[in-house]
């Protein structure tokens, strides 16, 4: 379940500030590079590496999207729910909780050392994919 984003507020994990859109505009420029390091061809040697890098690319758009709106997180939960209170009508509620999935995958991956299987990677690629592109083009259209 996630999170009301004005929790995450409360609770110091984002910090309201100004608009930066120079933040912004970097936040985009690592995230399509990001994407565009990723394997088109999952394997299990490099699934674990293309599901780390598309998550990352998608919540780099969302922190992107934070920026213009003067936001900053500590939180990757906190992103996540700043997606959700901003910009379902665009992502939609499924494609918003395939997200948290995959930032549980992600620190599966990072902090117990658990692998990913190509079949994972590949889905990941096409669920964060689309997520990908939603947010790409809404944070290039604010910035």
């Amino acid at each position: 379940m996630i999170k009301d984003f004005e929790e995450f507020v409360k609770s110091g994990d984002v910090i309201e500030g100004s608009p930066d859109a120079e933040l912004a505009k970097s936040l985009l420029k690592v995230a399509k590079l990001r994407w565009q390091t990723i394997p088109n061809t999952p394997t299990v040697l490099n699934s674990f590496t293309i599901v780390e890098n598309a998550y990352e690319a998608v919540r780099e758009l969302i922190d992107g999207l934070m920026a213009v709106e003067g936001y900053k997180s500590y939180s990757q939960e906190a992103s996540i729910a700043f997606a959700a209170r901003s910009y379902l009508d665009d992502l939609s509620v499924s494609i918003v909780h395939r997200i948290d999935r995959y930032r549980q995958i992600r620190n599966d991956i990072k902090y117990r050392g658990i692998l990913t299987t190509a079949e994972e990677a590949r889905f990941a690629q096409q669920e964060l994919g689309k997520a990908f592109e939603i947010l790409s083009k809404l944070l290039s259209q604010k910035v």
